[in-house]
């Protein structure tokens, strides 16, 4: 996981992604999935841990990076 240092001018969202096996040569966008966000490490590293035993036949990997929100309000 890659948490990186806070900035206080923004609040720290944590992604969760899948990242799916590839072969040589394709586009990283075609194996690389937001799953879902949170606003909890915690939660989002519990969510990574979940998915990755329920799917652990498919070959895939779930991480967790750090992400801010820019946006000019915070949705309700």
């Amino acid at each position: 996981m890659s948490t990186g240092t806070p900035n206080r001018r923004y609040r720290h969202l944590f992604a969760v992604l899948r990242v799916d096996p590839g072969t040589a040569g394709e586009f990283v966008e075609n194996l690389v999935s937001v799953v879902s966000v949170f606003g909890d490490v915690a939660e989002a590293e519990a969510e990574a841990d979940r998915l990755a035993t329920v799917n652990e036949d498919k070959g895939c990997r779930y991480v967790v990076m750090t992400t801010r929100y820019k946006g000019q309000a915070w949705p309700p």
